[in-house]
């Protein structure tokens, strides 16, 4: 007995079917970066507990003080002049301020002072960054570059790695037992402000292979995603 032929028309119907399904499989198997990006307003640092740090100061509270019921109140004058002179304002709580904050304040004896600020915006997470035009260690001068950038996901996920492997929130203010302050060299001041908490830790020029190794590599990042300092400047504090 012959076996019937297929009909033409079933021969076609079956070759559309496997080429829907393998169009479906191939797409289902492209790359991911060819994947719609995240919107940036949808890109977040982790949340931070309410065992770290202290709770954020009001802004009412606190006025135009930067260093305001921190260990580092002393040092309002020097500190401050520099950030006041960057047009900078005290990281605290109020409707108006971004609640999201990483600020670095590098100071460095004879070179311009620098300030790179991360903070997260209603359309994502952006990087201010500004350089006087004095010397860190002596007249701050005034306000001689400010840029702004926004930073893309791979920014975001080194900055939460670089955070968490020098642990900042857990970080002491200022080194154990007393607090080291040299005289040239550079102060490396970082300032977080998230989730209603605030911590602020400072280190004279802390060495790359000490043991505050991975908050300079924190901060030599920061300083390198400004684009406002030379790594050869850098290093030499």
């Amino acid at each position: 007995m012959t076996t019937p032929t297929a009909r033409p028309t079933v021969i076609l119907t079956a070759i559309m079917g496997f080429a829907v399904l393998g169009t479906t499989i191939l797409g289902a198997c492209a790359d991911p970066a060819a994947q719609p990006a995240i919107p940036h307003s949808q890109i977040t640092l982790p949340v931070i507990p309410n065992t770290v740090g202290v709770v954020a100061h009001s802004c009412d509270r606190v006025g135009a003080r930067f260093l305001a019921g921190t260990s580092l109140a002393d040092r309002e004058e020097w500190y401050g002049s520099q950030l006041r002179a960057a047009g900078e304002y005290p990281l605290c709580q109020s409707p108006e301020q971004p609640q999201v904050v990483y600020r670095l304040t590098w100071i460095p004896s004879f070179h311009p002072s620098v300030i790179v600020r991360i903070e997260r915006t209603s359309v994502g997470y952006q990087l201010r960054a500004k350089t006087l035009s004095g010397a860190g260690g002596y007249d701050p001068g005034h306000l001689a570059r400010d840029t702004v950038s926004s930073l893309a996901g791979t920014d975001l996920a080194t900055l939460a790695s670089l955070l968490a492997a020098a642990r900042f929130w857990q970080l002491p203010t200022t080194p154990l037992p007393d607090g080291m302050i040299g005289l040239d060299g550079a102060q490396w001041m970082l300032e977080g402000l998230s989730d209603g908490r605030y911590h602020i830790v400072d280190r004279w020029s802390p060495n790359s292979d000490g043991p505050d190794a991975a908050f300079r590599q924190l901060a030599d990042w920061l300083l390198a995603r400004s684009g406002l300092v030379d790594a050869s400047i850098v290093r030499e504090y």
